[in-house]
């Protein structure tokens, strides 16, 4: 055994522990919906005591429903309470980053034990896309889905029982992160289950000790059975809410959409309509599905039946990305969540899958290793990468956090996001100018209501019926088109939404005491009722705090 080969798992261990780091280091997670999850952790904890705050209570009501999203939030809450909500959340994050490598590096051992250093690959995931957006449920779903998928692997090949518990509990989780997750887990687990039940009516590779029926009774039958809870819950989920994540149009409507988008708006400048969009989508579906099964069933190809099973989950996952997106965008009025966020969050299980496939297709340890040295250099150039980032995007935030002394205890906060919400321009080496598509900004006003215990209107967790806090019925200020630092309603002017919105709370007993307006646009109309009814305290190279004139 040669010396990397024998300090290479040593080595792993330390570069998973150091990418914790950069949780630790700074004052501040530079994430975008990092400070809504502290906030409103904050909050929940408040609405729990016996003794409630009269302002907490006269804005915010528990969701008396328990959707997913309950469990990263109780969990945060309560940790919360015992050690500080930020304390927490740096907790909870070094768990997923370390929870991320080593179950992937353990499905890696489970298919190939030659192949671990194959893991490695998963570091450019640690802190992704998602992470730095805050979608922190959605990052915990990966490794969950990893490990479920891993466990489902393991039965089918070996067939014994106690794996059927622990799939059944990471199941649950990889649903409770999120509903994404549990999706694409059952498009994985239906086309295993596919590819070992060819295996053996064919007698090929891993299936060839026992036959179909023998397949069915002692694999297949208690699988599924082990799914009947997971399944039977998200069902009921989904039925409540069928407005949010199912299709609202007819099965023509519906059709009609999908062939335009995904034929006649990708390969052809033509529209279908009719009973004919019908019949080409469903077509085109059953010819998709009929290749991914005899990738499966074939003879030849890869030696054994998990190889192919690897590369169908692989291209079904591709699949998904090209398509669901399109689907969510014919059915839903927010396009930008269906041309983006959706996407993204597929193409974060389609790394891990290629991990686990490529485990499974290749056994060359020995080339593998002379390259586990640029592995590991990659990752710490990651890791100096995130360290930059941090650094650079808490400058931002304590400049924004410059503001608490001056903001009294018990306050009702509305902040404006002039700038806009899509990002922050970062300068790079070399006087290189990038756009950082995150704006850690864009709810940094809930860290300032946090730590003086007051009200940011800009909670936008809150008026999302699928979070754990609901606003009172009369206190949302989306009702005003105001959300995300912005009055978004085009039928009314800004300054006057604005006037409206300050009107009604006042009226409400909750008069908005401060406004902190965050950049330099902004239409004079709206600048002028600002100064009329509120007097400048505090000013920073971007931001200005007003309070309530007396």
């Amino acid at each position: 055994m040669s010396k990397i080969q024998q300090y290479e798992p040593w080595l792993f261990g330390v570069m998973v522990v150091l990418f914790i780091i950069p949780l630790w280091v700074y004052p501040y997670i530079p994430t975008q919906d990092g400070p809504a999850h502290l906030f409103n952790a904050h909050l929940i904890n408040g609405l729990l005591q016996e003794h409630k705050n009269p302002m907490t209570d006269g804005f915010y009501e528990l969701n008396k429903e328990f959707t997913p999203t309950w469990v990263f939030h109780l969990v945060l809450a309560r940790l919360g309470r015992m050690a500080g909500v930020q304390t927490a959340e740096r907790m909870i994050l070094s768990v997923l980053i370390v929870f991320l490598p080593l179950v992937t590096r353990l499905g890696v051992s489970k298919i190939n034990q030659q192949m671990t250093p194959l893991a490695w690959l998963v570091f450019p995931m640690n802190y992704n896309h998602l992470f730095y957006y805050g979608f922190y449920s959605m990052c915990f779903s990966v490794p969950f889905f990893v490990l479920s998928f891993t466990l489902v692997l393991e039965f089918l090949k070996s067939g014994k029982k106690m794996y059927l518990l622990w799939i059944m509990i990471s199941g649950f989780f990889s649903y409770f992160m999120h509903i994404i997750s549990f999706g694409l887990l059952g498009i994985a687990v239906a086309l295993a289950c596919i590819g070992y039940a060819a295996g053996a009516v064919r007698g090929q590779g891993e299936s060839k000790a026992y036959g179909f029926g023998d397949f069915m009774r002692s694999r297949f039958v208690p699988l599924f059975l082990c799914y009947v809870p997971v399944i039977a819950v998200v069902a009921l989920f989904l039925g409540k809410k069928q407005s949010v994540f199912l299709p609202e149009l007819g099965i023509g409507q519906l059709a009609g959409r999908m062939a335009y988008l995904v034929l006649g708006g990708t390969l052809f400048p033509i529209r279908f309509t009719g009973p004919f969009a019908l019949i080409s989508v469903g077509t085109l579906f059953s010819v998709l599905a009929v290749f991914l099964v005899f990738l499966l069933v074939r003879p030849g190809g890869f030696k054994g039946v998990l190889p192919k099973v690897m590369l169908s989950v692989f291209f079904a996952f591709c699949l998904v990305l090209l398509f669901v997106p399109q689907l969510y965008f014919a059915t839903s009025h927010d396009n930008m969540l269906g041309g983006g966020f959706i996407k993204h969050r597929i193409a974060l299980f389609i790394i891990p899958v290629l991990i686990l496939g490529l485990a499974s297709w290749t056994d060359n340890r020995d080339r593998l290793m002379n390259h586990a040295g640029l592995l590991a250099g990659f990752a710490l150039m990651l890791f100096c990468f995130h360290m930059a980032v941090f650094s650079h995007f808490n400058r931002h935030i304590k400049g924004y956090l410059s503001f608490a002394p001056h903001i009294a205890p018990h306050s009702v906060i509305l902040p404006l996001n002039l700038d806009g919400n899509d990002g922050l321009t970062v300068k790079g080496p070399l006087g290189i100018r990038l756009f950082w598509r995150v704006n850690p900004l864009l709810h940094a006003s809930d860290h300032l209501a946090r730590q003086t215990r007051s009200i940011s209107l800009e909670n936008y967790e809150v008026t999302l019926e699928y979070f754990p806090l609901l606003y009172r019925p009369g206190m949302d200020p989306l009702d005003f088109g105001y959300t995300d630092g912005c009055f978004i309603d085009e039928d009314i002017e800004p300054a006057q939404a604005c006037r409206n919105l300050l009107a009604h709370y006042e009226q409400k007993g909750f008069p908005v005491r401060y406004i902190l307006a965050w950049g330099k646009n902004g239409s004079d109309k709206l600048w002028k009722m600002i100064h009329d009814s509120y007097a400048l305290i505090a000013k920073t190279d971007r931001g200005q705090l007003f309070e309530l004139k007396r």
